[in-house]
């Protein structure tokens, strides 16, 4: 099973770290360098997307976005998650 995490934070991070050798993970980033750097850092074997444009389609998504980043993280993802799971406080 994939798992998509949005955000590289320290939430992100915690939840990746615990996830790896479970789950297959992609991680979602303002920008795919920061995607990128995030994996590197962390040693995870993941894809690394930019979260403009990122196509949710039938995924299951791990939301670590401070709250008041939600409004615009949500404008620039497209499509129909399968399953959201949030870590807003």
């Amino acid at each position: 099973m994939t798992l998509t995490i949005i955000g590289t934070g320290n939430m992100a991070k915690a939840l990746a770290l615990g996830l790896k050798d479970s789950y297959d993970l992609e991680i979602v980033g303002r920008s795919l360098d920061k995607a990128e750097k995030f994996i590197a850092q962390h040693a995870l074997n993941a894809q690394g997307f930019a979260m403009e444009k990122f196509n949710t389609d039938n995924k299951t998504l791990l939301l670590c976005v401070k709250p008041y980043a939600l409004d615009a993280t949500g404008t620039l993802l497209e499509g129909k998650a399968q399953t959201i799971y949030s870590i807003l406080a």
